[in-house]
């Protein structure tokens, strides 16, 4: 790792950000399923209306709820999140700067009442400089392994172009 991916890494594993605890080594994965709070993808100023894990398994708890995804590769695969609401990994931080739906000011209706949306309580507002913003991003880029992927062949049964690997 650059000195700035190390620097990130702290940050990653640190009490003010707590990645670390969604997104642990040495997948960056969980398998668990978590609220957000996430934005609609056509309109921020309202929450997705997809109710995630409780369309699976009927219960309050996974309403609202999405898999934790691994963070492997994670630059590569934009746009972000389950809907895809985020074009960039600034927007990624952003969210989550931001505590997340929770931070957007998000309500859900659960029974007859209007209450916060049930962001996990790991997601919690933090602050960022420039530079650690950067280390942050650094280290996610760090994640980055394509060495097993396959190679691309110079040309296909078909005949057909072969088509070139994305980003």
């Amino acid at each position: 790792l650059t000195a700035s991916a190390r620097r990130g890494l702290s940050l990653f594993n640190s009490v003010k950000l707590r990645c670390f605890e969604c997104h642990d080594a040495p997948t960056f994965a969980n398998p668990d399923y978590k609220v957000l709070g996430l934005p609609d993808a056509a309109d921020s100023n309202r929450m997705d209306a997809d109710v995630g894990r409780s369309a699976i398994v009927n219960a309050l708890p996974n309403r609202w709820a999405f898999k934790v995804p691994t963070l492997r590769n994670v630059v590569k695969h934009a746009p972000f999140m389950h809907n895809g609401v985020f074009k960039t990994m600034d927007e990624v931080l952003d969210f989550y700067a931001k505590g997340g739906g929770l931070g957007r000011g998000y309500t859900v209706r659960i029974g007859d009442q209007d209450v916060p949306v049930p962001v996990d309580d790991k997601i919690g507002k933090y602050d960022l400089s420039a530079e650690e913003r950067a280390d942050l991003k650094a280290f996610l880029e760090a994640l980055t392994d394509e060495s097993l992927l396959p190679e691309i062949p110079a040309q296909v049964p078909s005949g057909l172009p072969v088509v070139a690997r994305p980003i």
